[in-house]
């Protein structure tokens, strides 16, 4: 818009003897307000604990808002780590053997004591690499091959190929039909009703940052405890995410498609693995999994018709900011991805987070 006379001229340098008034004046302002103001400024401000809010504030208002186990929290203070039991499960494959010999095994074993190291389990559907492993001497619980599942084979059929995005190659379409087939067998692995525990679930070419299990135990410790009959107050908490994560630590998000590090609440991950078997094929596994995350989640005591029963309710994504995880290769095992012959229009090497930094 068109600038006033007086933002003209103050562009323009302003008139010395108008700036040279308003100096005079703001030295006066503060030599008439020094006795009032100091003593303020020695003051130290009232705690949060002591201060009342008045009714129709807004500071009021989100008192309100506060949900009755956020308040309790908050009156409680910090709770203890997270006592219960985490089963780890790695998604691996033969290309990343070196790295999960060298670099992914050793550090989340590096984390328990010598009578209490973490279970952490291998899954893979490559018939060598866990003997291959085990030659090696990696630090781990088990590890199980798999051949996949009865609906969900290692290989697709030619039926199968029309499901593909348009402008996927048959190799990229084999890639992420198999790697879902290997997500899905991982998560139902580890995620049994015989001996409960949280799945974290981990793709095979990441690394954790140092001391990941006690930070990991200190941020899910507010939401472990049962609640409106479910077993925590997550469903899945995101350990990884590319760039910055928009929301504060433990706050709830929208998933956006990071499935490098992702703690499922006990019984989450297998419904996630059938979701995700259900619709072998429509997309990579990542993307499979936000659009899981964001539709209502059943969580069984309703009936076909709806008459009667809990409504579907939302899946509740929490994130872990800083993240606690972060990509440790350089490329994706996928050939077109890693930018050789063949490599199609959107082919790129596999990003490092920018946003991971020691937590």
């Amino acid at each position: 818009g068109e600038w006033t006379v007086a933002a003209r001229e103050n562009a323009r340098g302003g008139d010395p003897n108008v700036l040279a008034r308003m100096d005079e004046a703001v030295r006066e302002y503060e030599r008439s307000h020094r006795s009032v103001e100091e003593p303020a400024r020695t003051t130290s401000p009232p705690t949060s604990s002591s201060v009342s809010l008045p009714p129709g504030s807004d500071d009021d208002d989100d008192e309100k808002k506060k949900g009755h186990h956020e308040r309790r929290r908050e009156r409680r203070g910090p709770p203890a780590p997270f006592a219960g039991r985490i089963r780890v499960v790695i998604a691996a494959t033969p290309t990343r053997r070196e790295h999960l010999t060298k670099a992914l095994l050793p550090a989340l074993a590096a984390e328990g004591s010598e009578n209490q190291p973490p279970e952490v389990v291998v899954s893979t559907s490559d018939g060598q690499l866990c003997g291959l492993l085990e030659a090696d001497g990696a630090p781990m619980t088990r590890c199980v091959t798999h051949r996949g599942r009865v609906g969900a084979p290692l290989v697709p059929s030619e039926r199968d190929y029309v499901k593909r995005i348009p402008g996927d190659s048959r190799s990229r379409f084999e890639w992420y039909w198999r790697e879902t087939v290997d997500t899905a067998n991982a998560l139902v692995e580890t995620d049994t009703a015989i001996e409960p525990a949280m799945t974290l679930f981990l793709e095979d070419d990441v690394v954790p940052t140092k001391r990941w299990e006690a930070k990991l135990r200190r941020l899910v410790a507010p939401y472990a405890h049962p609640t409106d009959g479910r077993a925590c107050e997550f469903d899945v908490f995101v350990l990884y995410a590319e760039g910055v994560v928009q929301v504060g630590d433990g706050e709830r998000g929208r998933f956006a498609a990071n499935t490098q590090a992702m703690l499922f609440c006990p019984g989450m991950a297998t419904r996630f693995a059938e979701l995700m078997l259900d619709r072998l094929g429509d997309a990579p596994p990542d993307w499979l999994v936000r659009d899981i995350s964001a539709s209502p989640v059943d969580d069984g005591d309703e009936p076909d018709d709806g008459a009667v029963g809990t409504p579907p309710r939302a899946h509740v994504i929490r994130f872990a900011n800083p993240p606690l995880f972060q990509h440790g290769c350089e490329h994706s095992t996928l050939r077109e991805k890693a930018g050789e012959p063949g490599a199609n229009a959107r082919a790129m090497s596999t990003h490092r987070s920018r946003s991971f930094r020691e937590p």
